[in-house]
């Protein structure tokens, strides 16, 4: 039996004593009709009369029933005072065994902490209600029900996660304003994020005074695999010191079964094409459901414009490739978006890519002696349709833009570098300060720099001028021994030597290197894309400030080892046939990778640089339309950029200069959320409750776990209290009526 717990009901806060004195007043008021009938009995006087002696047996009849229906009003109005007494108490029962309670904590003040994921799997809708909202009405239940004098502060899951209401709050109307705010995020969910400011609002909240010390801390989540299985693995410490300092609940609003179809990716064969070319463009379209997807058209989209829609069959749990052909007609970044028709999770039905559109890739060639690049600039330098070659056609005196050229290092200086997107220098023997403080300055504002290192390179040079710029990421060791090698494509992980994969006979793998320069790796971002068959690197890429350097640790040549001796025998890659189209995969990728700040993920940040030496006004639109103004910041000597940070929906953005010119923006969920999959890891617990998680969840997901509510047993004692006052009411009046009646 529970155990039964008394209550004022005008005044929750007075505590159990004071409840227990107004009841108990209660009660003694009952005794006021015993107490009238007493004092209001007649004292009668014995007279013998004989004539009455004959009606004294039909007198102790009818005295016998009147007495019987004077003492049952009198229960009956004893009866009503005490229902009163109780219902105006209102009784809770609880059971210690069962809420885990202490008898006298429902008197007590609560802090309650919420945490709600926001990822965008929330979104999922099941019986016209979305993951969130069936996890708003929770928590708003639970609130409902609080206790005053409940504190409550409120947390959410995002990436990244953040305090919505950091200092608690005694005004729950304010907590469930923000509640019912809360929408879904194109993001995944930092979980460990959140649980630490969890963790701090616990310790704030025991540190300051008037925070009640009774916290009970409640996370609203679909426990997806990727948020929570982390946390499990290697986090979970953060879970058992939660529990031993507060009643922690984790609510699972994950499903068993889920039917979801997903663009999980879309690519072109070139990012970087150009006009007029055919362009191959492919998305990828995955079925996460259990039963086959029949006839879904996908469609593809440039600049918001549809132009071709395809239909497929999708097996449940397998994904197709829809390939398009596409061809664009004008210069310029363009849009690409696949998509499919709307289901129950609508963030991934869409992607987007941000390509570029061009008459002809701007290369400049560097050379220390004429003819240095004459081997790379034949492979990647085609004529024009006049048969002449393009990187001699001038325009008044100056370089026709959109031409690649060679020019010599002695004019470098003086050459305006940005308007170039790749310089490919080979074997510079003479390099100073002021050359590598110029290449420095064109990557980081987002050029790429294509170096190879040969028999005329000095190391010292190199390295005594790279002290304190790390912009190669290395170091030069020292020349290896001559000696017969190939190149190893290190498993094809590369985008540089992925066209490869599956064709051994195109002469990649069997391309000779003689000799090679070796390194000292300097940075961690340092990238090794295509080895070496004794184990050391063969080409290298490093990220630096917004731009790329690519490094070949061996000049191409087309030289043998046979005809060693001279300083062209370092490897005969230049004739060899994997040469050409290695060489136009590196500056294809290249091309993409300076493509890679328009394509972002939900929750990255949107940059860029500006021409202007100044601050300047920028202004942002987002998918829904809206414009945010926002000021260039100095990001180096004489140079301005601006940075957004608030992408969390998925879709187009755009940034519009002060020539009023925009430049699109494809940010992207993530689809690793996707398969709806929540974490079948259970995570631990040092003491306290963790409850609904995976493997372990109620059945009735949508009723909220009994010990997250407050007690409401006297609520309802109450009303059926109430309910038999009525009936008693009303039967005294009957029965008062009838004796009334009777004695008239």
């Amino acid at each position: 039996m529970g155990t039964l717990r008394l209550f004022l009901d005008g005044f929750p806060l007075l505590g159990s004593g004071f409840a227990s004195i107004g009841m108990l007043a209660w009660l003694l008021a009952a005794g006021i009709p015993i107490a009238i009938h007493l004092l209001t009995r007649k004292r009668q006087t014995r007279v013998r009369w004989a004539a009455m002696q004959l009606l004294r047996e039909v007198l102790e009849r009818e005295s016998k029933r009147v007495r019987f229906e004077q003492l049952l009003l009198l229960l009956l109005r004893v009866t009503v005072l005490v229902l009163l007494a109780l219902a105006l108490a209102r009784p809770f029962f609880s059971d210690p065994q069962q809420s885990g309670l202490a008898q006298n904590e429902l008197s007590q003040p609560k802090l309650w902490i919420f945490g709600f994921d926001l990822s965008y799997s929330m979104g999922y809708v099941e019986a016209d209600s979305s993951r969130l909202q069936a996890a708003k009405d929770k928590a708003i239940q639970i609130i409902q029900q609080c206790n005053q004098g409940d504190a409550f502060a409120l947390i959410v899951f995002a990436t990244p996660s953040q305090a919505v209401i950091r200092r608690p709050t005694f005004n729950p109307e304010q907590l469930l304003s923000e509640i019912r705010k809360l929408q879904p995020r194109d993001t995944g969910a930092d979980i460990l994020g959140g649980l630490q400011s969890i963790q701090s609002v616990v310790e704030e909240a025991e540190r300051e005074p008037g925070i009640p010390d009774d916290i009970h801390i409640c996370l609203l989540s679909d426990l997806g695999r990727d948020s929570w299985d982390p946390l499990a693995a290697g986090n979970s410490g953060i879970l058992n010191q939660l529990s031993q300092s507060a009643d922690l609940q984790i609510v699972s609003m994950a499903s068993p079964q889920v039917e979801n179809l997903a663009v999980t990716d879309l690519s072109v064969n070139q990012a970087s094409s150009l006009v007029g070319a055919a362009l191959e463009v492919t998305a990828e379209v995955a079925n996460f459901g259990t039963t086959t997807a029949d006839q879904v058209p996908v469609q593809l989209a440039l600049d918001g414009q549809a132009f071709e829609s395809l239909r497929v069959d999708i097996p449940a749990n397998e994904s197709v490739r829809v390939v398009f052909s596409a061809r664009i007609r004008d210069t310029g970044l363009k849009v690409l978006r696949a998509s499919i028709p709307p289901d129950r999770l609508q963030a991934d039905n869409q992607r987007y890519l941000v390509i570029e559109a061009r008459n002809q890739d701007r290369v400049l060639f560097v050379e220390e002696q004429t003819g240095d690049l004459r081997l790379l600039r034949m492979s990647l330098a085609p004529l024009d349709d006049t048969g002449l070659d393009a990187n001699r056609v001038k325009e008044d005196g100056l370089l026709a833009p959109g031409m690649r050229h060679t020019i010599s290092t002695i004019d470098l200086p003086s050459t305006d570098l940005p308007e170039w997107e790749i310089i490919v220098m080979q074997d510079i023997a003479f390099v100073d300060r002021g050359l590598v403080e110029q290449l420095d300055a064109y990557v980081q504002q987002g050029g790429t720099l294509i170096l190879s290192f040969g028999p005329r390179t000095r190391a010292d040079a190199w390295n005594s001028l790279l002290q304190g710029n790390n912009f190669l990421g290395f170091e030069l060791a020292g020349p290896s021994a001559e000696q017969s090698w190939t190149l190893d494509p290190l498993d094809y992980s590369s985008p540089i030597v992925a066209p490869f994969y599956g064709y051994p006979d195109a002469g990649l793998l069997t391309t000779p290197i003689f000799r090679h320069w070796t390194i000292r790796e300097t940075s961690a971002s340092l990238n090794v894309e295509i080895g070496i068959s004794n184990s050391t690197p063969f080409l290298v890429r490093h990220p630096w400030g917004s731009g790329w350097v690519v490094s070949l640790l061996s000049a191409p040549s087309a030289g043998s080892m046979a005809g060693a001796g001279g300083e062209d025998s370092w490897n005969a890659l230049a004739v060899w046939p994997s040469f050409v189209p290695l060489m136009q995969q590196l500056v294809q990728t290249q091309l993409s990778s300076q493509l890679a700040q328009y394509n972002l993920r939900a929750g990255q940040i949107l940059q860029s640089r500006t021409d202007s030496l100044q601050s300047t006004q920028v202004r942002i639109v987002s998918p829904d339309g809206t414009e945010h103004s926002i000021s260039t910041e100095s990001v180096g000597d004489k140079s301005f950029g601006w940075f957004f940070a608030d992408t969390v929906h998925s879709g187009v953005y755009f940034s519009r200069d002060a020539q009023d010119s925009l430049t699109p923006f494809a940010v992207n969920v993530d689809p690793i959320e996707s398969p709806l999959q929540a974490s079948s890891v259970a995570l631990p617990s040092a003491s306290g409750r963790l409850s609904g998680m995976a493997g372990n969840q109620p059945e009735d997901s949508q009723t909220p776990p009994e010990s997250l509510l407050p007690n409401d047993a006297g609520q309802r004692v109450s009303r059926w209290l109430l309910g038999l006052l009525l009936v008693l009411l009303l039967s005294e009046s009957l029965v008062a009526w009838q004796i009334g009646r009777r004695a008239g």
